[in-house]
């Protein structure tokens, strides 16, 4: 009897960690993504036009960036079927540091209007999802702002934990699906919520899935340890001090 193997073209050529980038998403939601009609009229690569950030980058500043100020008209939340298209094309892509840096840089730039709250989730759930694997980081330095981190081009467990610390401080609001849901589970009307940043990272580096994505077992996105023990150090020293008086 003859056996027949089907070849998956849903899965990127790029390799990290001796596999497919794309397998770190369960196949049965990387095929309902692409066949879902946001994938297949804006980001299979003859929507894009390409098949390289510089072409998703665009696409990306379109539909996930706004104004500061300026009443939202888009239709993506965090978590929705656009977000989780945009999500696999990053995986796909795999993009590098630095191409991730110059999205997350866009709203930083002195007296600019443009508001990149959006693209920050993306990036992060991207990173948490694709780099999970990495060993925790020997030292972990802190830094004031996201400009300190080109001092290093490569994705790395020590930059990883210090975006993760630099965000865990951000109290933007954005529209997102329940953390815990799933944008194609049948049902009804899934309910959309108003979460911060901040609540969104500590999900991703606490919880084992986020919008029904697997994350992995991670130990570079354990960043209350180490406020723990800094806390627990100031407490020694503050009592050490009381003593000596």
């Amino acid at each position: 009897m003859s056996r027949e193997f089907r070849f998956d073209e849903n899965v990127s050529e790029k390799q990290l960690n001796h596999q497919s980038t794309s397998l770190v998403v369960p196949s049965i939601t990387r095929a309902r993504i692409h066949n879902s009609m946001y994938y297949k009229a804006n980001l299979d690569a003859a929507s894009l036009r390409g098949n390289s950030m510089l072409q998703l980058s665009t696409t990306m500043l379109k539909e996930l960036g706004t104004c500061r100020g300026a009443s939202s008209r888009m239709s993506i939340v965090c978590g929705g079927v656009e977000f989780k298209c945009l999500l696999m094309k990053l995986v796909h892509i795999r993009p590098t540091w630095a191409q991730l840096l110059v999205i997350l840089q866009k709203g930083h730039e002195k007296h600019s209007r443009f508001d990149n709250k959006y693209l920050v989730v993306l990036v992060l759930t991207y990173l948490r999802l694709q780099y999970y694997f990495l060993p925790r980081p020997s030292e972990t330095s802190h830094l004031k702002g996201i400009r300190d981190f080109n001092k290093d081009q490569n994705v790395t467990a020590e930059n990883l934990k210090n975006l993760l610390l630099l965000y865990i401080r951000d109290y933007r609001k954005v529209k997102c699906m329940a953390l815990d849901a799933d944008c194609w589970v049948q049902g009804g009307p899934q309910k959309v919520e108003i979460r911060h940043i901040d609540e969104i990272v500590d999900w991703l580096c606490t919880e084992s899935q986020i919008w029904a994505l697997p994350l992995g077992q991670c130990q570079w996105c354990d960043i209350y340890a180490e406020n723990e023990s800094e806390s627990e150090s100031e407490t020694d020293s503050s009592e050490s001090g009381s003593d000596d008086d």
